[in-house]
């Protein structure tokens, strides 16, 4: 697997950049957090469920709001989204 991944580091609030790394590194699928102009953008890892399960409950919501979106930034993101 190619250890490269391109990560924007203003994004990062769970992970630091090198926890992602290894997840990326791991085989671990890892996704932005697009929020809009909401400025709650983040990368995160692990499956597609889980995550977005993890981003529905800290923010209180039911459902992503419009105009956030959950993109997969790596192989093993794309093969589970």
């Amino acid at each position: 697997m190619a250890s490269n991944i391109n990560i924007d580091v203003t994004s990062l609030k769970s992970h630091t950049e090198d926890e992602i790394l290894a997840a990326h590194v791991d085989g671990q699928a890892v996704w932005e957090l697009d929020t809009d102009t909401a400025g709650e953008d983040d990368v995160l890892f692990g499956g597609r469920a889980d995550v977005l399960a993890d981003v529905l409950t800290h923010h209180e919501f039911d459902e992503l709001p419009e105009g956030w979106e959950l993109r997969p930034l790596n192989e093993a993101a794309r093969d589970d989204n």
